[in-house]
């Protein structure tokens, strides 16, 4: 696992909230928007947590809302989680299982963090391969080894600290 950060004088903060995340789940490039309403961070520059989300990515291709967590001090972090939840269709879409991945499959490196009035200004890279679950129970074993889906994904998120 790699994790590096870089504190950057760099451009100044945007005022609000929000976001994006691009890059490719499995070998479908996407670009989604960070959900301001659900993000957020707490602690400062040295220490803290991070959860970022975002809406349904591709609904007619399976792919829910997406969840990157992590915490700790921005030089060794813990508990890193990345979550795809998968949507089906049947009748109207819903939620039937997840791709997920912790710090122990996943590479997450931070190329700039900045907080500064309540917002924290993070951006960064996370890849890995993520395994399919589903939604009844955490604990069932992946249905086949083929069952993995590869991400790299390059996040830019501003985020209200609490």
């Amino acid at each position: 696992m790699a994790f590096a950060i870089g504190l950057a004088a760099g451009p100044a903060l945007a005022d609000e909230p929000g976001g994006r995340i691009t890059g490719n789940i499995g070998d479908r490039p996407v670009t989604v928007e960070v959900w301001r309403a659900q993000s957020d961070a707490y602690g400062d520059a040295e220490r803290g947590g991070v959860s970022i989300y975002t809406r349904h990515i591709a609904p007619d291709n399976g792919l829910g809302r997406l969840s990157l967590g992590f915490e700790g001090t921005f030089t060794e972090p813990f508990n890193i989680e990345l979550s795809i939840a998968g949507v089906g269709n049947d009748p109207k879409p819903h939620i039937n299982g997840y791709w997920e991945a912790d710090e122990d499959a996943l590479t997450l490196s931070i190329a700039r963090s900045e907080v500064r009035d309540n917002l924290l200004a993070i951006s960064g890279t996370v890849s890995g391969d993520l395994v399919f679950r589903p939604q009844a129970d955490r604990n069932t074993p992946v249905a086949a080894p083929g069952d993995s889906l590869s991400v790299t994904l390059d996040f830019d998120a501003r985020l209200e600290v609490y």
